[in-house]
């Protein structure tokens, strides 16, 4: 029988991986009553915007679905430390209760964010195909989102205890190649979406609906209010990624405030 490798943290490449969670299962908590008849769905769903060719990973009706590329150290420490920070925030995205976001509270959305994308991506070897893997460790090492990186977070009009969905990038100027992709999570009432356009120089604005329905929180703003006043519909969910890149420009970026 060949030698099989141990696994490697995708984050500190260390070994001695564990289970990690998308969403932190305790965080089932923050819904009072979860509606066992409305499918929360946890799901790294791939979709190639030349081809249409759609990819489902896993999918259960419990904050259950974990990877196993993250190791021990990581998942007890920092990560475990930035989800206790988010909690707040969830709870009030699960309860669908207004809040203003500090800019410190924004920068921790924006990073969980990224994290909770990369260890959902982690589930399908095909990531990789359009997710650079030395993004992890980048992260790791910042502790924050990268450059090339915009993070918007915007309101559902159904609160969906948790959805996620995955894509590779095609939208000019950053035509579809490895390092271009992006990124949709749902959370109670809360929708983020996430694109790594790999273009540290520029800077993804929105336009028309996509900018009403949804407020840069990465980099931080002075303050934001949540929830906007335009949601977005359960159908709306599935093509935001379309919808973002039909409605959306570059510009050189600005460097990046700190949080």
């Amino acid at each position: 029988m060949p030698h099989r490798s141990p696994g490697r943290c995708i984050f500190c490449a260390s070994t001695g991986v564990t289970k990690a969670h998308i969403f932190a299962k305790s965080w089932t908590g923050l819904f009072d009553e979860p509606n066992e008849t409305r499918e929360h769905e946890v799901v790294h769903r791939y979709v190639d915007p030349e081809t249409g060719e759609q990819r489902v990973t896993k999918r259960a009706k419990t904050f259950a679905l974990v990877s196993r590329k993250v190791c021990g150290t990581c998942n007890s420490g920092w990560l475990n430390e930035l989800e206790g920070r988010v909690k707040p925030l969830m709870a009030d995205f699960a309860a669908n209760r207004p809040v203003l976001l500090s800019p410190s509270e924004q920068t921790d959305l924006a990073l969980w964010a990224s994290v909770a994308t990369l260890i959902a991506m982690s589930m399908d070897p095909a990531a990789a195909d359009f997710a650079d893997p030395e993004l992890a460790r980048t992260i790791h090492r910042t502790r924050k989102p990268t450059v090339g990186m915009d993070i918007w977070l915007g309101a559902n009009s159904h609160g969906e205890m948790g959805w996620f969905r995955s894509h590779s990038l095609n939208i000019s100027p950053a035509p579809k190649r490895k390092g271009a992709w992006g990124a949709t999570i749902a959370f109670g009432y809360a929708v983020i979406h996430l694109v790594c356009h790999d273009m540290p120089e520029q800077r993804m604005n929105l336009k028309r609906d996509a900018r009403r329905s949804m407020r840069r929180v990465w980099g931080p703003q002075d303050r934001v209010v949540w929830p906007p006043k335009l949601r977005l519909g359960p159908r709306d969910l599935s093509p935001l990624a379309v919808i973002v890149g039909e409605q959306s420009s570059f510009e050189r970026a600005a460097p990046r405030r700190a949080a």
